[in-house]
This record gives C-alpha cells, structure tokens and sequence, in this order.
C-alpha cells in the first residue's frame, strides 16, 4: 500500500478537529484499538463535523455514504485518546468528499477517504444550500 501524501497526513492542514477517548472494550485480542473501534471514533466524529456545518439528521434529505477507504497506517492503544481530523476535498451538487485523519500521541494511524451523497426520495438530490456553502467554505 502507498503511503498518503504528506500534506495529507499533516494535522495542520485540516480544519476540524474532535479529540475521542479509546475504551477498554474497543481492545482486541492483540491488545490495540480494532479497526472496527477506530471506524466507529472516525464516524462519530464525522456527525460532529456535520451537524456543526449544517448538516441536518431529520427530514427528507438523507446524507448516505457511498464510498468510505479506510488506511490503517499504524497500531492504536488504550488508554490514549485519538484526535480526528476532518477536511473537505471536494464539493459537488448532491455529494462532497472528506478526509478524516486519526492521529494517536503525535502519530496517524488511520485515513478515511469517504463520500457522501445527499438523498431525497430514493434518489441523489442536490445538497442543502446551508451545508453546501458551509463545506465550500473549508475548500
């Protein structure tokens, strides 16, 4: 697997941030984080980004992921926290593309790359416009 870009892997370059505590039950029995733990810190903190640029979780409009690469780039431990980051790559009519970082004590040790499409009656609907000059903002 080829490594992420640098500026992609730099917590500077994002603008969002969520800090979430690891649980004893998100261990393994190799004693790290599982993934499936680590994609569930990354989700969390991906509705948190949403709901504060104006994504709305009720009404007809739905927001679906379609697509969602996960880079394990490195074992996660308990008790740390992770610190999530998130960034918006693109922005189209119905969908948008993100980057989430998770970093542990100073190292990334996970990478989503995920898009969203926003939903109306079954089908791809135009975002809301609140949410679409939200995220174009953070271009």
């Amino acid at each position: 697997m080829p490594r992420p870009e640098p500026e992609i892997l730099n917590p500077a370059n994002y603008p969002y941030k969520v800090d979430v505590p690891t649980r004893f039950t998100d261990l393994n029995v190799a004693q790290h984080v599982s993934n499936t733990a680590l994609v569930q810190m990354i989700e969390d903190a991906r509705a948190r980004f949403l709901i504060q640029y104006g994504a709305e979780f009720s009404g007809e409009n739905v927001l679906m992921v379609v697509t969602n690469k996960v880079d394990y780039l490195a074992e996660c431990f308990w008790p740390a926290p992770v610190e999530i980051y998130v960034k918006v790559s693109k922005v189209g009519n119905s969908s948008f593309e993100l980057y989430q970082l998770a970093v542990q004590e100073g190292k990334a040790v996970g990478l989503s790359t995920l898009t969203m499409v926003n939903v109306k009656g079954g089908r791809a609907s135009a975002l809301t416009e609140k949410l679409k000059a939200n995220l174009q903002e953070l271009l």
